[in-house]
């Protein structure tokens, strides 16, 4: 599925910061994803990372309707007013 332009960003910077000799074989750039260099590492902890935030990375928070904005915030949220994270 394609990374929206907001996350791209995040995608993008991952990338600059996982794809070094550091991480050995996977920090060897090896694929583009919709015109960004990537590396076996850095798309790893893409995913992992959006995976663990429950993120919908395919679609930009603009694009959200009300109903989902005000579904994701009671989520996050319990109902004494703590932060659900």
């Amino acid at each position: 599925m394609p990374i929206s332009k907001k996350y791209l960003k995040m995608f993008r910077s991952m990338q600059k910061q996982y794809c070094t000799s550091k991480y050995g074989k996977d920090g060897r750039i090896d694929k583009t994803v919709q015109g960004v260099p990537s590396c076996k590492k850095g798309r790893q902890v893409f995913y992992a990372t959006v995976r663990k935030e429950g993120i919908d990375y395919t679609m930009d928070v603009d694009e959200m309707s009300l109903e989902e904005v005000l579904e994701f915030a009671a989520e996050r949220v319990t109902s004494d007013g703590e932060e659900n994270v």
